[in-house]
């Protein structure tokens, strides 16, 4: 089982990944996608604070209500097994996918996260 959630504070993605991990012992994984130009991928790759230079520093991104230029106090890495780092253009356009195949009309955190989950089902085994 896994549980997929964009980070912005990190209290979804760390409150729930634990209960989940604890409920599961330890079977639940945690993927929290993260959005080009977010400084949360290259915190959870370091030391847990912000990269301020090079590829993993702050940028511009179109996605709202996911990523950070900072590194919010109440996200725990130690409770997230994988990041993915995504566009946004795959953020939108799996908005689109979205309402032409499923009729959902989304927002960019929804397509962020629907992504990853697109991503991670061909990588587990059924």
């Amino acid at each position: 089982t896994h549980f997929i959630a964009g980070g912005s504070t990190g209290g979804t993605v760390t409150g729930t990944g634990r209960f989940l991990k604890e409920a599961s012992r330890g079977r639940c994984k945690v993927l929290m996608p993260d959005p080009v130009g977010s400084v949360m991928l290259g915190a959870y790759h370091g030391d847990g604070t912000a990269v301020v230079i090079g590829a993993l520093a702050a940028k511009s991104y179109a996605v709202e209500g996911v990523g950070k230029d900072s590194v919010p106090g109440c996200v725990d890495f130690s409770i997230v097994d994988a990041m993915l780092s995504v566009t946004d253009k795959q953020c939108f356009d799996m908005c689109l996918r979205l309402s032409r195949e499923e009729g959902l009309l989304t927002g960019g955190s929804s397509g962020l996260n629907m992504h990853a989950a697109v991503e991670l089902s061909g990588r587990c085994k059924p």
